[in-house]
């Protein structure tokens, strides 16, 4: 049986089994006679926990990857996984968690998580960025959002006197109970991160001060639980060569093993199940392309390029692709944010499912000046 998959404007919503296809552009809740397929979220509150443990493990022995963030949240029933997709950040983290808790506030909804698609800019010394990074930071100091907002200080696992920037960030990360989950992309500081992921057992680890940014290892399941549902997410990071004498490029991103973990994942017998896969690169890079024929996920999000592509079916004729913008402001009077900085996936299992490109009018109240005040 194919999967009747319908798309409404720039959402999509699928029902069944089997490869989606395309079908009228009728508005999803009214397709087919059903009734609308999500509704608001009760009251509650997410309380994730990582467990350790190599997902690869489980899977060669054909068991269930370990749970790796479970929430909790009560009164919520069988309601969806909310899931904010972002793409490239280049700094501006703090932007991201403003952004969805006014979806919050909006919609009287939860986020349970967010996906970043790499290029979240994680510099905790500005002594080590590449020559982009660096340039770009001389116009916008944004770029070192992490840095100014979210990095620890030496010698600390938590954040010390809040003060200026710091008490900024505590105020906004305080509206909501999410957490951030990325790859890295190639303006990273992958010197930090690989030191991080060497010390870490399980398949994601926090990289800041708060404890609410997790960076995924490419190649090993992680399986994110809340409301009943439960998300298997796979994440690719920018695999490639070094560049330059950039300290924070002159090595291969991340730890030469991830390429060999990726290759055997996915010429297994027997790959694992995937419902998302986030990656840096597009679907044309050489090892996105192999995840995507092989693992067949329900959602591809990526980054790196520009501008906003999809939701486009996937030539594997299951898989929807889709990059958001990439997180910026409009080259226009004021300086908005450019259309198409945010997805919501809406997940209530492998049969029941949407993806939308957010497009509400609120968003442009958010420019390069008023965005802190918001």
């Amino acid at each position: 049986m194919f999967l009747a998959g319908l798309y409404a404007g720039n959402a999509w919503t699928v029902r069944g089994r089997g490869p989606p296809r395309l079908a009228s552009a009728i508005p999803v809740e009214r397709a087919k006679g059903l009734s609308p397929p999500f509704h608001k979220a009760g009251p509650g509150s997410l309380q994730p926990r990582l467990l350790a443990g190599p997902a690869v493990l489980y899977l060669r022995r054909g068991r269930r990857p370990p749970v790796l963030a479970e929430a909790q949240a009560l009164g919520r029933g069988g309601a969806a996984v909310n899931v904010a997709v972002f793409a490239d950040l280049h700094g501006k983290i703090l932007l991201c968690f403003k952004l969805c808790a006014r979806w919050e506030q909006e919609t009287g909804e939860k986020i349970d998580l967010i996906l970043q698609c790499g290029d979240a800019g994680i510099f905790p010394d500005p002594s080590r960025l590449d020559k982009a990074t660096r340039k770009h930071a001389g116009e916008d100091p944004e770029e070192l959002g992490y840095f100014h907002h979210f990095a620890r200080r030496e010698g600390e696992l938590r954040p010390f006197a809040l003060a200026g920037r710091r008490r900024e960030a505590e105020a906004v990360l305080g509206r909501t109970g999410h957490n951030l989950v990325f790859v890295r992309g190639n303006h990273e500081d992958h010197a930090f991160l690989d030191a991080l992921e060497l010390g870490a057992a399980g398949p994601a680890f926090p990289v800041d001060a708060y404890s609410r940014l997790y960076c995924l290892k490419t190649a090993e399941v992680f399986e994110f639980r809340a409301g009943g549902q439960a998300l298997r997410i796979l994440g690719i990071g920018h695999i490639g060569a070094g560049g330059g004498g950039d300290p924070g490029a002159a090595r291969k991103p991340e730890p030469a093993r991830s390429e060999e973990r990726l290759l055997t994942l996915l010429c297994a017998d027997r790959p694992p199940a995937v419902d998302v896969l986030v990656t840096h690169q597009p679907p044309d890079c050489e090892y996105v392309r192999l995840a995507l024929d092989a693992l067949k996920p329900r959602y591809h999000f990526f980054g790196h390029v520009r501008g906003a592509r999809g939701p486009v079916l996937d030539s594997n004729g299951v898989t929807l692709s889709a990059k958001v913008e990439s997180l910026g402001w409009a080259d226009e009077p004021g300086r908005p944010l450019r259309p198409g900085v945010m997805g919501l996936l809406r997940w209530r299992g492998p049969d029941h499912h949407s993806f939308a490109v957010l497009d509400e009018p609120w968003l442009r109240e958010y420019t390069a000046r008023t965005w802190r005040y918001l």
